[in-house]
């Protein structure tokens, strides 16, 4: 990954918006400034939480150790009104096959057009059972089937559909279509209704691994041999535009600021939601200036393309107004 530096306005840049930056951010022009402000939010905290855990009916409670537990999140509870309304909408709705979404969303977006040889070489069939061969080995990864299975169900050979995954379905390849899917479903009207692609939820699954890894290590705490972290990005909008496999002894933030910063899709994402923990999964890039006033004081926004920073961002902890929280989605 790049290194830490690289997400900081540059020395000589950093004068010019300084001045910007903390207005931006209303973050102080001091460090000892923000040291109060530090200590005065900390002590807010503790008058919040010493009568929770007094009371014992907050999320919050200690055991006879000392140590503090967070109680699992209530079942959100549906009016029974709504609900039915909501089962005569999806009566409605008819059963697509997955076959015919994919078929229709090239149709819609020609993702597949990413999907060239790793060696340049041409379709050795036509046109039609290549791209037969292409929806068969995307469907064989995405619904974790394998060759095998696929060509079971659909007739291909297995050999075929190894094939075209080896040479056609590269990650740089599936990162290009992935993105075409993304931008399609941002100019949607309905996903607008959503949200405006400004808010990421990223969360992390630890995965314990079999055999052998280069990315896989030993973490006592939550697998009993080896095991990594898959990072999931997603949008207010509920669409996935960013996947991670990290190490899990590695802090998390870098990654997911990496993720984000380094997003090619449409989405204009601004900032990023706080973890099931309550703790932020990384920092946003309007939130994480420092007001020591050095140099390296406030990582650059994402670029419009002229060097200009970025429109002032959503930093707060709760949901944009007007727009629903998006819903962290776990890998499988």
């Amino acid at each position: 990954m790049p290194a830490p530096a690289s997400y900081l306005i540059p020395p000589a840049q950093w004068p010019a918006h300084r001045d910007e930056v903390l207005a931006r951010t209303g973050r102080p022009a001091g460090f000892a400034q923000r040291l109060t402000e530090i200590d005065e939010e900390i002590a807010g905290y503790l008058d919040l939480l010493e009568p929770m855990l007094a009371s014992g009916d907050g999320s919050l409670r200690r055991d006879p150790d000392g140590t503090l537990h967070l109680k699992p999140l209530a079942a959100e509870v549906i009016d029974a009104t709504a609900q039915a309304e909501v089962d005569d909408i999806y009566a409605m709705l008819p059963t697509v096959p997955l076959t015919e979404i994919l078929i229709e969303a090239d149709r819609e977006t020609n993702f597949t057009r990413h999907f060239t040889h790793a060696g340049g070489a041409r379709p050795r069939v036509g046109e039609i059972e290549h791209r037969r061969n292409l929806y068969a080995a995307v469907l064989a990864q995405a619904c974790n089937f394998g060759a095998t299975r696929m060509a079971e169900l659909t007739g291909i050979p297995a050999d075929t559909i190894e094939w075209t995954t080896r040479w056609y379905l590269s990650e740089a390849n599936l990162r290009l279509a992935h993105s075409d899917m993304i931008d399609a479903h941002f100019r949607s009207w309905l996903a607008q209704s959503w949200g405006g692609g400004t808010l990421s939820s990223s969360d992390g699954l630890r995965l314990p691994m079999r055999g052998k890894s280069l990315t896989a290590r030993a973490l006592s705490r939550y697998f009993l041999g080896e095991g990594l972290t898959s990072y999931t990005h997603v949008s207010d909008q509920h669409t996935t535009f960013g996947t991670q496999i990290i190490v899990s002894t590695d802090r998390d933030a870098p990654y997911v600021l990496d993720e984000i910063l380094g997003n090619t899709t449409e989405l204009p994402c601004w900032s990023t939601r706080p973890t099931r923990t309550g703790r932020p999964s990384s920092p946003s890039p309007c939130s994480t200036s420092s007001a020591s006033g050095s140099p390296h004081g406030s990582p650059s926004s994402p670029s419009s393309g002229t060097g200009a920073p970025t429109p002032p961002c959503t930093t707060s902890a709760g949901p944009t107004p007007g727009r629903s929280s998006p819903t962290p989605s776990k890998p499988g």
